[in-house]
Formats: C-alpha cells, sequence, structure tokens
C-alpha cells in the first residue's frame, strides 16, 4: 500500500518534508470490493495550512483521514508526513 515516512529532505520549495503533509500519486480502494476512492492524488500541504476537503460522499473522506493516520492499507501511493510521537 502506501509508504508512510517522514524525512528531512526538501522538495522543490524548500520546505522539510517533516513540516507538510504530502501525498504522491495516492490511489485508495475500498478494502470491501476494491472500488476506486480516491485516484492519482499528488497535493503537498505545508504545516499550519488550513483545508477543506469535500466529497459527495463519506468513504473516500474517511479513507483519505485513515491513509493518513497510518490507518488504511488498500491502495497504492506515498504520504510523507510528521512521525507519530508517542
Amino acid at each position: 500500500m502506501s509508504e508512510y515516512r517522514a524525512d528531512s529532505t526538501t522538495d522543490d520549495r524548500h520546505t522539510r518534508a517533516s513540516d507538510l503533509v504530502a501525498y504522491d500519486n495516492l490511489s485508495l480502494r475500498s478494502p470491501d470490493d476494491g472500488r476506486p476512492l480516491v485516484t492519482a492524488l499528488s497535493l503537498s500541504i505545508p504545516h499550519g495550512t488550513r483545508v477543506l476537503v469535500v466529497s459527495g460522499e463519506e468513504p473516500p473522506v474517511a479513507a483519505l483521514f485513515r491513509a493518513t493516520a497510518g490507518l488504511w492499507e488498500a491502495g497504492d501511493g506515498r504520504i510523507l508526513r510528521r512521525p507519530v510521537i508517542s
């Protein structure tokens, strides 16, 4: 599925990867029937940026939030985010 990692490399805007959430060609599928929920999402969100996620259905939004939290397995692509601190 997706590769969850936080590293200190820089992107094109010289923002540290640990200071953003980034989706790189992320595609998520329903674990029940395999239908696509999110397709080829590529997006970088700098730390502190407010984002509104809108969809006509709840499952794609829930899948995106669960994948970002590391709780979704059905899909491909990468999510870069800050490491979870215990």
